[in-house]
């Protein structure tokens, strides 16, 4: 398992001993993740990387984490929060302040503050 923090890299592997295992997935409990997705969701068709952004967000609100998307205006979600995504704003500003994890399967168009995770489609 693999968490990107900025620059700083976290990995676990299936030798990690058990107090480390359960100290990060402990930290791990219901974070408030932001998963930015330049298309509209849900997709009603094929839909490639969307419908994984889609599946992704579905599995971590499963888990407990508080999930919002922000995304193309016209999403709706009924398991998560969505913000519409502003391609000529500043990103930084659309971030909430109080997210603890960043996932962004749109190509940043600026630097992202705090935490994040980057998944080039």
């Amino acid at each position: 398992m693999l968490l990107h923090k900025g620059q700083n890299l976290v990995f676990l592997s299936k030798k990690s001993n058990t107090f480390t295992r359960n100290l990060f997935f402990n930290l791990m409990k219901s974070l408030r993740i932001l998963i930015i997705c330049n298309s509209r969701l849900p997709v009603s068709k094929y839909g490639g990387t969307p419908r994984v952004v889609w599946s992704l967000g579905k599995e971590l609100a499963a888990l407990g984490h508080q999930v919002t998307f922000l995304a193309e205006e016209g999403s709706v979600c009924d398991f998560a929060a969505v913000r519409t995504l502003e391609k000529d704003s500043p990103l930084a500003g659309q971030i909430p302040k109080d997210v603890d994890l960043v996932h962004s399967f749109a190509n940043p168009w600026e630097d992202i503050p705090g935490p994040y995770i980057f998944t080039q489609e």
